[in-house]
Formats: structure tokens, C-alpha cells, sequence
């Protein structure tokens, strides 16, 4: 417990309506929102850095792809935003940024290349046609195209239907040497599933390092079932894992970092307000799991309260809010895997098993079917969608139902401890993070 002196609780609203305004802009932009700074993952950009060198050394790709995985909120849409900001103007390293549904698309892969190397697509047809004589056109080696498309525009026209398609990249678009794609795949636990699928041509060559003299390096971005995903598309399951990076909490000075730099962000004027940036920084980390998605949702809480046209401030309402947006954030998981009486089942499963303790599929199936009257097949399905959302995870590399099981963020637990009740929560979290600063 913290030793200092509280912050005041209540404070003069100083501020202006400028300052106001930008506060609610931040507040209406989301969670989703980039952060002021970009903290923490020294480690991962180092580590990438360092492939990118080894590829654009080579003069080819090599099996180097990376993959990021941690919980929903951990930060590795972040990370994969940060990589295209370092590398946006660098000539020799073209950033192509795809969602992990995109990789079936082979107009929409196509197009992505396309753009990163600076030539419109839409123009693509009428400005080299010549060039091609007619008879080239950008697509991924081994993958039907899909025929009869009438009513394609003339540039997916001209991306349609090749053979060796990493050489035409190469040729086609005239690429200095020793320039890398860096292929930055965001929601990577939605790739096709099915080994056999064609469709998974692309995400096979760049696993494998089989994309010719064109250098690729791929980062793929997912949940912490994004490596079973992979592997069940028929990657290696060698490359897979030597590409694994977890995206955990921050450090608890990079959390520090980031409520400062929102408490000393310009436009909002927060840093004229007689503030406690230490206590309120200690209470987010405390309260947040110290991921970065969930700090943001303090931080929506404070630019809430403070942006409001009120004479005074109420910095415990400020935090009050700032949980609201946390377990709305939580509503948002588990509303979108639909668990029905499966969440009911979690629940129970919660007052049963030890915080540090693992479980299993059917220990929660036990529950569902003996007291809630669940099917197998209806528990079975309501699991999976709890995996795939992110509230819950296996241990790496466990694929099978037997497979030990834990929830991805502690605090998903929490929610879950109460009967994933909003009101319930709040009270919780709150008396979790007084118990822990002993401030506001």
C-alpha cells in the first residue's frame, strides 16, 4: 500500500473547451485507438529487425516468419502498427499489412503487394499492359482462381490467373535488390483451417521461405490459439514454433510511460490540473493487468470525466469510469463467442478450482451437462468459441480436449468469479485496486 499522500479527490475543472473537446474526441475514438507512445516490445521489434537484415542479406526469404500471440488487448495489432510506422519510408523494406482472412483472397493479397510498392492498382492495367504483353499477371503460385468474373474491375482482371508468381513480383515491378516485403498479418487465428484448402498457398510460402527472389518476412498477429490455427492450415509445426513470441503485460514502468504520457499529452491540458500522476499511474497498474488495451480503458475513463462540462472533477468517478469501459470490454468477449450456458458452467467452474490452478475441457463439460443439462456437442462448440474469442487459452502446443486450460488474463477469471456480472465486477475490481494502492 502507498504511503504518500492521496491525490486531492475533488479538483477545479481548469480546463478549456479545446482542451475538453479533444479529451471526448479521444473518449469516441475507442479502446482501438493508437496510443500516445508506443512502449515495451523491445525484445520483438529487435528480434525482427534482425531477420529483416538476415532476408534482405540473403537476397531471398527465408523461413523466418515470427508469430505474435497473446490475449485479446495484450497489444499485438500495436506492435504490427508500430513495424509499418518504423519501416513506411524506408525504400527497401515495403511493409504489406493483410487481416488473417485476407490470405484467401488472391486479388485482395495481390493488391496489398501491389500498393506497397507504390503503384496504384487501379491504373495497374492501363499503365502496363505493355509491359506484359498481355499475358502476366500477379496471383500466388498453386491456388485456382475462381472463374467467370464478368464484373471484375479491369485491375482484378489483370491480378487474376499467373504462373511463378513471385518471379513476375519481381520482374513486374522492377524491385531494387535486396528489397523485403515485410507481410504484417493481423488477426491471424482466422486463416483457413483445412490443410488440404489450396487457398492456403500464400500463407504456405511465406511460412516456408518459398517465395522465390521476391524476400518476404511475415509477422502473423494473433490470439494465443493463432499456433494450433497455423498448424492446422499445414504450416510446419518446426517453423511455427520457432516463430513463437508471446506479447504479455507491459512492464510496469511502460505502463507508468503511458498514463503519463495521456496525463501530459498537450491538446489535453491535464498537466496544468494538480494531479497525483504517480497515484493514478499506480492504481492503473494495479487495476489493468497491465495490458495495454486495458490501460487505454482507464485512460477513456479519466478523458470522460475530465472533458466533462462540469465546475469540478471527481477523480474517483474518473476511475469509476474507467472500469465501466474495462468490463465493457470484457461484454464485448464474451458476447461475441455467444456461450449461452456455458458461461454458466466457467462460472461455477471459478468457486470450484484454485486461482493458480489449471482445468480442463471436461471438468467444465461435467458441469455443463450434469447441472446445467448442456450436450457434449453443445459444450464442445460453446469451448471452441471461448477459445477462438480469447477469454480462455490452451497451454502452448495443446490441441486436444485433454489439454490443460487457464483463462488468457486474470481478470477475465474475475469476471467470471461473478457470474460475468457487470455491476458485480465493478464492485470487485474496485475493492482489488484499493486493497492494492490504498489511494483514491
Amino acid at each position: 500500500m502507498r504511503d504518500t499522500p492521496k491525490s486531492p479527490q475533488h479538483l477545479k475543472n481548469t480546463l478549456t473547451a479545446e482542451n475538453k473537446a479533444h479529451l471526448m474526441d479521444f473518449v469516441a475514438q475507442g479502446d482501438r485507438r493508437e496510443p500516445f507512445v508506443f512502449v515495451g516490445r523491445e525484445d520483438i521489434l529487435q528480434d525482427i529487425e534482425q531477420q529483416l537484415r538476415q532476408t534482405r542479406q540473403a537476397g531471398r526469404s527465408v523461413q523466418n516468419a515470427r508469430v505474435l500471440h497473446g490475449p485479446p488487448g495484450s497489444g499485438k495489432s500495436s506492435v504490427l502498427l508500430e513495424l509499418e510506422g518504423i519501416y513506411k519510408d524506408n525504400a527497401n523494406i515495403l511493409p504489406v499489412h493483410l487481416a488473417g482472412n485476407d490470405l484467401t483472397n488472391q486479388v485482395k493479397v495481390a493488391k496489398a503487394f501491389v500498393k506497397a510498392c507504390g503503384v496504384d492498382p487501379e491504373v495497374l492495367h492501363q499503365e502496363h499492359t505493355t509491359r506484359l504483353a498481355g499475358s502476366f499477371s500477379i496471383a500466388w503460385v498453386g491456388v485456382n482462381i475462381e472463374k467467370g468474373r464478368s464484373e471484375a474491375s479491369p485491375s482484378d482482371q489483370l491480378l487474376q490467373g499467373s504462373a511463378d508468381t513471385w518471379s513476375i513480383v519481381k520482374r513486374y515491378l522492377e524491385l531494387p535488390a535486396q528489397t523485403v516485403f515485410l507481410v504484417l498479418v493481423d488477426e491471424a487465428q482466422q486463416v483457413e483451417r483445412d490443410r488440404r484448402s489450396e487457398d492456403n498457398a500464400v500463407l504456405l510460402d511465406l511460412f516456408d521461405g518459398r517465395t522465390g527472389e521476391v524476400g518476404c518476412m511475415a509477422v502473423f498477429a494473433g490470439l494465443s490459439d493463432t499456433s494450433a490455427q497455423l498448424k492446422l492450415a499445414g504450416a510446419s509445426p518446426r517453423l511455427v514454433s520457432d516463430g513463437l513470441r508471446q506479447v504479455g503485460p507491459l512492464e510496469k514502468d511502460n505502463v507508468r510511460a503511458l498514463v503519463g504520457a495521456f496525463l501530459t499529452h498537450a491538446a489535453f491540458g491535464l498537466d496544468a490540473l494538480p494531479l497525483d500522476h504517480d497515484a493514478i499511474a499506480d492504481v492503473i497498474v494495479a487495476a489493468s493487468d497491465c495490458y495495454p488495451r486495458h490501460v487505454q480503458s482507464y485512460l477513456r475513463g479519466l478523458a470522460k470525466e475530465f472533458g466533462r462540462d462540469e465546475a469540478q472533477i471527481d477523480i474517483s468517478k474518473a476511475l469509476d469510469r474507467g472500469r465501466a469501459f474495462r468490463v465493457d470490454f470484457y461484454k464485448e468477449i464474451v458476447g461475441d463467442a455467444e456461450l449461452d450456458e456455458f458461461a454458466d458452467a466457467l462460472s461455477l467452474l471459478t468457486k470450484r478450482t484454485p486461482a493458480n490452478e489449471d482445468f480442463r475441457f471436461y471438468d467444465i463439460a461435467k458441469i455443463a451437462e450434469d447441472e446445467l443439462g448442456m450436450s457434449r456437442e453443445d459444450a464442445k462448440r460453446s469451448f471452441m468459441r471461448a477459445i477462438h474469442c480469447g477469454l480462455i487459452e490452451r497451454h502452448e502446443d495443446g490441441a486436444s480436449l485433454a489439454a490443460p486450460l487457464k483463462f488468457s488474463v486474470p481478470s477475465f477469471r474475475t469476471y467470471a468469479s461473478t457470474g460475468f456480472d457487470t455491476t458485480r465486477t465493478l464492485k470487485l475490481l474496485r475493492e482489488l485496486e484499493e486493497s492494492a494502492t490504498g489511494t483514491f
